[in-house]
């Protein structure tokens, strides 16, 4: 059976509407990205990002599932530009071991320039709900790629130990939220963290 289209009024006005929610989101993201980096995940409610952004307070569960879904948007924001970066320091020249420390440079700077989003977005991984956990790990798995192509250019060259690609990558990344504690914690720079998430990363993956 053919569906016939829809007349020009009804797709016009359903553009009008699609384009009305994107923007509506949009305002969504851009005022939590901004006041919970200014004030803190828990100092900022729900109430107030709503009437930075115009709308009614309902609409963010409506979009996002309420706040944790909203700064869950905030990090697929983030990884957009994050994705193209690493890319482009994996696949740059250099040894392994330079490769995977820019990969791991781009990881790091990127979370610490999120200020005090840092830590709620961190937090935020042991509460989201399982298909937003499903969704992280597909998001993940896309960086991770890019870390595999490092690891088995490191073992062929004899750089790296010949280890299981998908559990080193999962270790990598433990390795760098551990090291961005004193980032977010204690003041030190992106150079520092970067510094000591390598010298961990060494220990593994030496010959």
């Amino acid at each position: 059976m053919t569906i016939p289209p829809l007349p020009r009024r009804a797709r016009g006005a359903e553009n009008t509407r699609t384009q009305r929610k994107e923007d509506t989101k949009r305002k969504l993201v851009d005022a939590a990205e901004h006041m919970i980096g200014e004030r803190g995940y828990d100092d900022t409610t729900v109430t107030e990002i709503a009437k930075r952004a115009g709308v009614v307070p309902s609409l963010i569960n409506t979009y996002f599932n309420g706040k944790a879904g909203l700064l869950y948007a905030i990090i697929q924001r983030h990884n957009e530009p994050q994705f193209e970066a690493t890319r482009k320091a994996a696949t740059g020249p250099g040894t392994a071991r330079e490769r995977l420390q820019r990969i791991i440079s781009v990881w790091i700077e990127g979370d610490l320039a999120r200020g005090k989003l840092a830590g709620p977005l961190l937090a935020l991984t042991w509460y989201w709900p399982p298909e937003t956990e499903a969704q992280n790990l597909r998001d993940r798995a896309a960086f991770f790629a890019f870390v595999h192509d490092v690891l088995r250019d490191g073992a062929a060259a004899g750089e790296f130990r010949p280890l299981p690609p998908d559990t080193v990558s999962e270790v990598i990344f433990a390795i760098c939220i551990w090291s961005l504690r004193p980032g977010v914690f204690a003041g030190a720079s992106a150079a520092e963290c970067v510094a000591l998430a390598m010298a961990r990363l060494d220990l593994l993956l030496k010959p």
